[in-house]
């Protein structure tokens, strides 16, 4: 795993941990085929949000936060107190390395230790923290009316609604156009008059009906052609169509 070390010493030192303390801790196996068989080895924990940081034991018997040996996300995990009586420990596994069996074992230094850790870790993850916040929100909900995430940045947070609602809000989009009117029609919905009349005297092209096309048509054949060439040609040689 690979990180921005300036930024994790940053982190480290920023502000006090969530939770801290000496933990033996001894990391899963590795997938590797030459890897060699992993061992308890002390180190010194601190939880930070969903941060958990593994560091070596320093001179004071704290973290050494200069050269951290792990970081674990603690997000979609299982953390389980171990059976073994003799023995106070515990084991995280996440949800995509169940089938490999991948355990991150942990001892702690009493019983009391062991449960402090476990529910820290519980109550560490951003979903979690978000299941606490709903709860939260409808039991203010229910006592005042009001949601008190209205009006915060959460408030079109499709994560926290309570009721079914759009994915955007129907404040952020712009109204629909409305279709364009007719030219033809005045405001009080009554159909002016055109003023184009087609050469088969239809004037209302939306109300026509296909015989007074037709008749229209036979009309105008039957008339005398309008059309004269400017070619001086005998009548009698034209075309009769």
């Amino acid at each position: 795993m690979k990180w921005n070390e300036a930024e994790v010493i940053s982190l480290l030192t920023s502000k006090p941990p969530d939770w801290e303390g000496r933990l033996t801790y001894k990391p899963p196996k590795s997938s590797s085929s030459f890897s060699l068989q992993t061992v308890y080895k002390e180190r010194y924990f601190k939880l930070m949000g969903n941060l958990l940081y593994c560091l070596r034991l320093g001179q004071d018997n704290k973290g050494e936060i200069t050269d951290p040996v792990t970081v674990l996300l603690m997000e979609n995990f299982v953390v389980t107190r171990d059976d073994i009586q003799e023995i106070n420990s515990f084991s995280i596994v996440f949800k995509s390395e169940e089938s490999s069996e991948k355990k991150h074992c942990f001892v702690g230094e009493s019983s009391r230790a062991v449960t402090q850790w476990i529910e820290a870790l519980q109550t560490s993850s951003y979903e979690r923290k978000r299941e606490q916040l709903i709860l939260l929100q409808i039991k203010l909900r229910n006592k005042t009316g009001i949601d008190p995430l209205r009006g915060t940045a959460f408030e079109h947070n499709p994560s926290y609604f309570l009721d079914p609602r759009p994915v955007s809000s129907p404040s952020l989009l712009r109204p629909a156009p409305q279709p364009p009117q007719r030219k033809g029609r005045s405001k009080n919905g009554v159909q002016k008059p055109s003023a184009f009349t087609s050469h088969l005297g239809i004037e209302n092209w939306e109300k026509f009906d296909d015989s007074v096309c037709d008749n229209a048509s036979k009309n105008k054949a039957a008339s005398s052609p309008s059309f004269r060439s400017h070619v001086k040609v005998p009548e009698t040689n034209l075309i009769d169509i």
